[in-house]
């Protein structure tokens, strides 16, 4: 509002680009989750079906398997849904910030203004710890395949935890993606 007590139309206004990119970035990671869901739970499959496979091979076929790991863990499907929670998140803290200028958004305001962001910020740091461990995970990997050595048992076993854990962590993000795509869409 001005000083005089009346609207400001570039408050409104930006109030208004605020709400629009909310609701886009909303949908957009609707359809997203939508298109891929099945894609990503397919790839923890694939990577729990792998780690079950190699526990019960030889030592050294975790390095002939390296290609197949890593195919597996390629997250670029949970790439533009962590964006689109990215931007959900930062228009909602922008959004808490204003004053309500008008009454065109007023129930949306009053929602996205009782939004509790942890679940969105939760869902945002698994992404980071995902990303972490799947990094250690084809590091070590490539370590095998570029020296041309075959791991220990012990480094066999350390490298099959690792698998899992990061098939742990991986359907913890999908979970968490869908729970913050689910309390996200209440708020429009």
């Amino acid at each position: 509002m001005s000083d005089t007590g009346e609207e400001d139309p570039a408050d409104e206004m930006s109030q208004q680009k605020l709400v629009n990119e909310l609701k886009q970035s909303i949908e957009e990671l609707n359809s997203g989750f939508d298109k891929n869901h099945q894609t990503l739970t397919g790839q923890i499959k694939k990577l729990n079906d792998i780690t079950d496979e190699l526990e019960k091979t030889t030592v050294g076929s975790l390095m002939r398997s390296g290609n197949r790991i890593a195919a597996v863990l390629d997250l670029g499907l949970t790439k533009p849904m962590i964006q689109h929670l990215r931007v959900i998140y930062n228009t909602i803290k922008e959004l808490q910030q204003m004053k309500e200028d008008s009454d065109h958004n007023k129930e949306m305001l009053r929602s996205v203004r009782s939004a509790k962001l942890e679940k969105v910020g939760k869902t945002l740091e698994l992404h980071k710890q995902l990303n972490g461990t799947k990094d250690t995970l084809l590091q070590d990997l490539d370590h095998y395949k570029i020296t041309g050595q075959n791991e220990t048992k012990a480094e066999s076993e350390t490298l099959i935890r690792r698998m899992r854990e990061t098939a742990k962590q991986f359907q913890k993000i999908v979970n968490e993606i869908k729970s913050a795509k689910e309390y996200v869409d209440k708020l429009v």
